[in-house]
């Protein structure tokens, strides 16, 4: 099938034979001129001279966005670790926040401060395996564990989807104890009952084929969240609310909607709910701090799907950008690769990275001889499309300078390596 955004370009050059000709030849230059080596990815190594084109690009931005092609990208893990501890150590970034469950990084990370868990459990319990049990993501559990009790890097997280194992054992308990003290009508009614049956029920009846009790937890959760003062909506338990209800919504997308089923197109909610969280983090539970987001790249991205169709769904990064203070205050770093092998899921096999074309980003970096590079793309204008990879083996073309603001190129990826 012929990308929409392959079509426009090929008509461009049909009304304009130079035009697509000059807008390769544009960026192919701007990266000649501008991509700088870097020269490790060891989270050991502390000679921070090749990260200062970085540190320059970023500024005093506060919010820094870290993508991956694949979820279980070692090689992009390795870099992350490094960028990391070099955002930590060196330009005061205090806060790690994941595409993780935001009711267990955040009810889990008190409990942490208190006592309760251990931060090694509480990493187990709540980010996802992807990252927890694959071999390369291992430095960071242990930088996290290395912070604690000194100058310690603050975890969060902002995804909604599912349940984590702390999920599991705490969300109903914690969600009832905030209700039970809220004092608001519906706690006093006699549905009060049902909805805290089908919440306890929730991990099995979602997912699953009863849409009438995930009828009753939708219009429940919709019923509290009505009620609750502005004050509240805007607290923890405020935005816990919203992503419950946003999860429920996806839950019978996914399994009844007929969308869905004809044209398995993902349902865009879910990065509009996540870009709440991470508004919520940035400009509430942490305002005023520096905050590092890890997340793929197509969660990231800041600019409109439509306006390329190369996605399905406005991003995260996008509705997180249309804050024009937040916009002002983040640096959005897509990761994207030469060759080399990732991997969906750490149980699934290995898949290839394709050979990118000619006249690709990844292809120019490529001929630079560099096994890692950064370009900063604040200095290039351009408008037109040109070709880059920002999801899996999925080559576009887009002005992909108005999605991020800087790409980091690892030459070869490896996959993630299982934990025994």
């Amino acid at each position: 099938m012929i990308h929409a955004s392959r079509i426009l370009l090929s008509l461009m050059l049909l009304l304009n034979p130079e035009c697509g000709l000059v807008a390769f030849g544009q960026v192919q230059e701007y990266v000649a001129k501008n991509a700088v080596p870097v020269r490790s990815i060891d989270m050991h190594d502390t000679g921070y001279a090749d990260l200062a084109p970085l540190a320059g690009a970023i500024g005093n931005k506060r919010i820094v966005m870290l993508g991956e092609l694949y979820h279980g990208d070692a090689t992009a893990f390795r870099a992350k670790a490094r960028l990391i501890r070099f955002l930590h150590e060196k330009m005061g970034f205090n806060v790690l926040a994941y595409e993780a469950d935001f009711f267990a990084l955040n009810h889990g990370w008190d409990a942490y401060k208190a006592g309760k868990i251990s931060i090694d459990s509480l990493i187990y319990l709540s980010i996802y395996p992807i990252w927890t049990q694959c071999n390369e993501w291992q430095p960071v559990q242990q930088y996290a564990r290395d912070c604690a009790g000194g100058r310690e890097l603050k975890l969060t997280g902002f995804d909604n989807r599912g349940y984590s194992g702390y999920g599991l054992k705490h969300l109903a308990a914690a969600i009832r104890s905030y209700l039970d003290s809220s004092q608001i009508p519906f706690t006093k009614s006699t549905a009060y009952g049902d909805y805290l049956k089908y919440l306890r029920a929730a991990p099995r009846i979602t997912g699953g084929a009863q849409r009438g009790k995930m009828d009753s937890l939708i219009h429940y959760t919709a019923l509290i969240l009505k009620q609750l003062p502005d004050s509240a909506r805007n607290s923890f338990y405020g935005k816990l609310m919203e992503s419950q209800l946003a999860f429920y919504k996806m839950d019978i997308y996914y399994k009844f909607d007929s969308i869905y089923s004809k044209t398995g197109k993902d349902y865009p909610l879910h990065d509009l709910q996540m870009a709440e969280n991470l508004k919520w983090l940035a400009a509430t539970k942490y305002a005023g701090e520096k905050i590092i987001v890890w997340a793929h790249n197509m969660h990231i991205e800041k600019g409109n799907a439509a306006a390329t169709h190369h996605n399905q769904y406005n991003s995260m990064g996008y509705y997180f950008t249309q804050d024009t203070a937040l916009n002002a205050q983040a640096y959005i770093l897509g990761f994207t690769s030469y060759a080399g092998e990732g991997k969906l899921q750490l149980t699934r096999p290995g898949e290839k990275v394709t050979k990118p074309p000619r006249k690709s980003i990844e292809n120019w970096l490529h001929q630079r001889g560099h096994p890692f590079s950064f370009l900063d793309f604040s200095r290039l204008e351009n408008e037109a499309p040109f070709s880059m990879k920002t999801y899996i083996n999925t080559e576009f073309e887009a002005p992909w300078n108005k999605y991020y603001d800087g790409i980091f190129f690892i030459d070869e990826m490896a996959p993630c390596t299982g934990l025994q």
